[in-house]
């Protein structure tokens, strides 16, 4: 089954996690990139009704070099505006 390969994690009590808990999601926007002709979904930006947003990339940390490796199977969630402008995601990407 499922749980054989994906991990469940409860992060409702999480500082980050915390104040969006009972907001809805009010806006989606999806940033796409572009391997070769392949073109994919790469973030998403979604805003909160507590005014507050957060992204999600498909990219991969490399701890080595400090930088994001997109078209990923990892989902890195990202909180800060500022961490989003650092890495190039979602409208901060290259090609956004």
């Amino acid at each position: 089954g499922l749980g054989d390969v994906y991990k469940r994690q409860d992060v409702s009590e999480t500082d980050d996690w915390h104040p969006f808990i009972g907001s809805t999601i009010i806006a989606v926007n999806v940033y796409w990139s572009q391997e070769g002709f392949v073109e994919y979904p790469q973030d998403l930006r979604l805003a909160f009704s507590c005014h507050r947003h957060i992204y999600l990339s498909a990219s991969q940390y490399l701890h080595s070099s400090d930088r994001l490796s997109g078209m990923s199977d990892d989902i890195l969630v990202i909180f800060d505006e500022a961490v989003a402008m650092k890495y190039k995601v979602g409208p901060h990407a290259i090609d956004a």
